[in-house]
């Protein structure tokens, strides 16, 4: 199978593309990535990369655990959040919650919902409300 992923530089605006091709063989899946016609790496696995959620539930499992932090943990509207150093802000504890940091998802609590953000999204927003600070579009 081929696959075709366009990305663009936020900067400047250029696109690149990626190709992949994915074949199978003897319940072993080969990757291999493209960039402007030039293999640049290959990658086997025993799963699929294609099949939905699994390469989430991998890496979820497979990670390093981020270095432990002492916490403190409440319940607030019936889901549980975590606080303490490290934390930069309370935010829904990721193991009671089944989060993980690079996930978007809401919880549903007793009358609220709770927006948890990837950290690639959170750092879009910060990205976006510097820009609009440097254009005086909003309160500092």
């Amino acid at each position: 199978m081929r696959i075709r992923k366009q990305i663009e530089d936020l900067t400047t605006k250029e696109k690149e593309t990626i190709h992949y091709k994915i074949s199978e063989k003897a319940g072993l899946y080969t990757t291999e990535v493209y960039y402007k016609g030039e293999l640049i790496n290959t990658v086997v696995t025993d799963y699929d990369p294609l099949e939905p959620g699994v390469t989430s539930e991998v890496l979820s499992s497979s990670i390093n655990k981020e270095i432990a932090t002492p916490a403190e943990y409440y319940d607030w509207d019936g889901v549980r959040f975590a606080k303490g150093y490290g934390i930069k802000y309370p935010h829904p504890d990721y193991s009671s919650n089944s989060v993980q940091p690079w996930e978007d998802v809401t919880l549903t609590g007793n009358k609220l919902y709770h927006r948890h953000i990837s950290k690639a999204t959170s750092e879009t927003i910060a990205a976006l409300h510097l820009l609009l600070q440097a254009l005086s579009l909003v309160a500092v």
